[in-house]
């Protein structure tokens, strides 16, 4: 006898498209910044995928579990409900689709109030979040922040680019203000 699969699970073994439906729902979190969520939440964490084309991490959790969060949309975080569909990876995984954590025959979901409690320790009370803006992480130090500077972006054909920034205090340390110039410049006499 096999043990039961979470309603999620794909028809095949390396990706699917799952349609969400009534007996599960999701949390998409933006790849930046997603990793310190699953930090922040340790062995309390169900099972999360990646998926690299829509540079997001998702965590299943049980129905209506995300329901009372407010409309994250601008700040990168997404809901998603009955009808909504989803890549899955399957046990093996396939183009970057791939598990962080997989599921357990006693874990399937993540609790929903963790989960947001973990978000909002990265973007401020969830009320609040939109109005705040959105939050990257420091290239070098790997803080959120939503006060960074540019300091590299890449533009990609096949999907959406990417940009690096670095907090305020690392960019002087390291990239402007602190740093040796490249070049010694010197006088030229006249």
């Amino acid at each position: 006898m096999t043990a039961p699969s979470p309603p999620y699970w794909p028809d095949h073994e390396r990706v699917g498209l799952v349609t969400v439906d009534d007996v599960w729902a999701a949390v998409s979190l933006p790849a930046e910044w997603a990793p310190i969520v699953l930090a922040i939440l340790g062995g309390l964490s169900g099972p999360v995928w990646t998926d690299p084309g829509l540079t997001h991490w998702l965590w299943p959790v049980a129905p209506g579990g995300a329901g009372d969060w407010p409309d994250l949309t601008p700040v990168g975080v997404m809901r998603h409900g009955p009808g909504d569909m989803v890549l899955v990876p399957g046990s093996i995984g396939h183009n970057g689709v791939a598990w962080v954590r997989q599921p357990t025959s006693g874990r399937w979901f993540t609790h929903a109030a963790l989960l947001r409690d973990a978000v909002e320790f990265i973007l401020g009370p969830l009320g609040e979040a939109v109005a705040l803006g959105p939050v990257t992480v420091c290239r070098y130090c790997a803080a959120p922040i939503r006060c960074g500077v540019l300091i590299d972006s890449f533009q990609s054909l096949s999907g959406p680019g990417r940009d690096t920034y670095a907090c305020p205090s690392c960019f002087r340390d390291t990239v402007g203000g602190g740093a040796r110039p490249l070049h010694t410049v010197r006088r030229v006499a006249r």
